[in-house]
């Protein structure tokens, strides 16, 4: 029953009720919460922006109420929230509307619907506003309230002693834009509903739920098999509880020690293993820190694997840091993204067929080819065969090779050339893959040094250009070619023509790579090893190591650690010789610097890998050599 006046129902009553009617989820969701905004702002006429905080402010306090600790609104910033909602003009509407919203769900099928909709992942389209407010945080909705009306005096106290008791916050982005046709395969995009995973979307859930205030944990996976998409999904389920989002590596945050989160806080970090230095350091310090968190805060790693050589050495250090990572872990073991079910496969392309329109759809006819297609049985893979299927193609004999190619072959002819798009630019956008994107700076440091070399000599930077190849409008640079799988093909199609047609150019792009962005290189080379184990001898060609000119500015120290990492994934794929040749690249770069004990020490784990791997390979005579080398 609505209550008579504004006393009658506390907002511990209020959030009592919204648990106890079985709809905290709804203010808990991204997507489900702004649909509640609509309603509200529909039917009572409140500002939205009031409503966005309102509902948000509930979310927290729903999210806190539902934990059995009861503690995590501790913080003197975040537990005047229960004042703050209680001082809005709008609060007895706001209550009377909450009290009476499970009643209006159990008599309007649709409007309960539309919510369970999107809890089972079927969110709606996002427009420009929805991706900017979806990420805004709670101190942004606060501050824009405060500017909209200034007239509402009992709120403003609160909200000041609210916002000047909020910290600095570490910059989020949930990576959702505008589905296109040329970003329809990226994972922010969500083109498809978010179909399955519903047990590793349990574990998740419960890894947010524990009582610990700070947690880490992993997802590992292939790649293409949905593993950003899971991370993001998460996000959308919880993210008006909790400030949710992707830390990009161009964060610039680094005061985790004084950092105080306003709300529970998710981050996610994709492509963990080439953040391995800086990942240490954030949970070490969040862990070992003296004041303790007034909310809980996770650290969710991606990745395809996290278990190789490079990852053990750069982060699972030894002493007290190694006691804070296991302290914080959340379980030893990382969370596995395996293959998907026929079940949840066949909707993904389903869903890919009706927006083509497509009319002969014959479950078990595509799964039995989609089998024959990818054995990991991947939701990428689905979505590129139904698009095949549904414009006429016959998959029958096609491999996982074949159905990548066919796509990228597609891409040029109906988005490339009619936009001009030149063979300078694809090499640019080759080494921007190879790089994991690269930024304007990096752009005009490649231009000058191919111009240089009169190896090609692009046009002054074009972001429409980027635009049309990647899906993607950036300003600040060129981003990869995504999904992962598809630009590392993208560049190993353009490097195997390359080596017949123009070795200098494939050399010099890679010593382009090394020296800008050498973690990142090594990184993409190892998913590559993986990812096409049939073109080694393009990857291995990749994998070289060009003695730079002696002119040239760069940090040999960090192309050297990169190589290193190289050597571990050459050694995994057993291609042994691949890796000595690289290592001999490589003492040839260290004895340019012979007083250099760092360098020295990146030879000599590159030269204790050799050994392990020659032994296990059971070439134990090159084994000794090695070993004879290293005791030198």
């Amino acid at each position: 029953m609505a209550a008579k006046n504004r006393e009658e129902v506390s907002v511990e009553t209020l959030v009592d009720t919204i648990i106890d009617d079985d709809l905290a989820q709804y203010f808990c969701d991204s997507d489900a919460a702004r649909q509640l905004v609509k309603w509200l702002h529909e039917e009572t006429d409140i500002k939205t922006i009031y409503l966005k905080a309102a509902v948000k402010l509930i979310g927290i306090c729903v999210e806190a109420a539902s934990k059995t600790s009861g503690k995590w609104l501790a913080g003197s910033a975040v537990k005047k929230t229960h004042v703050l909602l209680s001082k809005f003009y709008f609060y007895y509407e706001l209550t009377c509307w909450i009290t009476q919203l499970k009643s209006r769900l159990d008599d309007k099928a649709g409007d309960r619907k539309a919510l369970e909709d999107v809890i089972n992942g079927k969110r709606p389209a996002h427009d420009v506003d929805d991706i900017k407010s979806s990420s805004q945080e709670l101190r942004l909705i606060l501050a824009v309230m405060k500017e909209v009306d200034k007239g509402t005096d009992q709120v403003l106290s609160v909200l000041d002693e609210i916002m000047d008791a909020m910290t600095p916050q570490p910059p989020l982005s949930l990576h959702i834009f505008e589905l296109t046709e040329r970003n329809r395969l990226q994972f922010g995009a969500q083109r498809v509903n978010f179909m399955g995973r519903r047990a590793e979307l349990s574990g998740l859930q419960e890894f947010l739920n524990s009582e610990r205030p700070f947690l880490w944990w992993s997802i590992v996976g292939p790649g293409g098999m949905g593993k950003s998409r899971l991370a993001l999904e998460l996000c959308l389920r919880n993210g008006n509880a909790w400030r949710v989002g992707f830390l990009s590596d161009k964060a610039n945050f680094s005061n985790w020690s004084d950092f105080q989160p306003d709300q529970p806080t998710l981050m996610i970090v994709d492509y963990a293993s080439r953040r391995a230095e800086e990942l240490l350091t954030i949970i070490s310090t969040l862990q070992s820190r003296t004041k303790p968190l007034e909310q809980p805060v996770r650290l969710l790693l991606i990745d395809r694997s996290l278990g190789d050589e490079a990852w053990e050495h750069d982060f699972w250090k030894s002493g007290r840091e190694l006691y804070e990572l296991d302290a914080s872990l959340y379980a030893k073991e990382s969370l596995p993204l395996k293959e998907m079910g026929p079940d949840d496969i066949w909707q993904i392309a389903k869903q890919v067929m009706d927006i083509h329109e497509y009319k002969n759809q014959d479950r078990e006819f595509f799964l039995d080819r989609f089998r024959k297609i990818d054995s990991q049985s991947r939701p990428l893979s689905a979505a590129i065969a139904a698009e095949a299927m549904a414009r006429g193609e016959d998959i029958a004999t096609w491999d996982i090779t074949k159905l990548l190619d066919c796509h990228l072959v597609r891409e040029k002819e109906l988005f490339w050339a009619p936009a001009g798009i030149t063979e300078e630019y694809e090499y640019l956008l080759v080494l921007s893959t190879m790089m994991n994107g690269c930024s304007i700076k990096a752009v005009d440091l490649i231009f000058e040094l191919h111009a240089i070399q009169k190896l090609f000599q692009p046009r002054k930077y074009n972001p429409e250009y980027v635009r049309v190849m990647t899906g993607r409008f950036d300003l600040t640079g060129v981003p990869p070619l995504e999904p992962d799988i598809i630009g590392e093909l993208f560049v190993i199609r353009h490097v195997q023509r390359l080596l017949e047609d123009n070795r200098p150019l494939v050399d010099f792009m890679c010593l382009t790579a090394w020296i800008i962005h050498p973690g990142s290189y090594s990184d993409f080379l190892g998913r590559c090893i993986k990812d096409f184990p049939g073109y080694m001898d393009v990857v291995t060609e990749l994998g070289m190591l060009p003695r730079p000119p002696t002119a040239l500015p760069f940090l040999p120290e960090i192309t050297l650690q990169g190589a290193s990492n190289v050597i571990i994934h050459f050694g995994h794929a057993n291609e042994l010789e691949a890796a000595r040749v690289l290592f001999s690249q490589m003492a040839k770069m260290a004895a340019d610097y012979p007083d250099r004990s760092d360098i020295a020490k990146t030879l000599a784990k590159a030269l204790a890998n050799l050994v392990y791997y020659h032994g296990v390979a059971g070439e134990f005579d090159i084994a000794q050599e090695f070993l004879d080398r290293l005791a030198q």
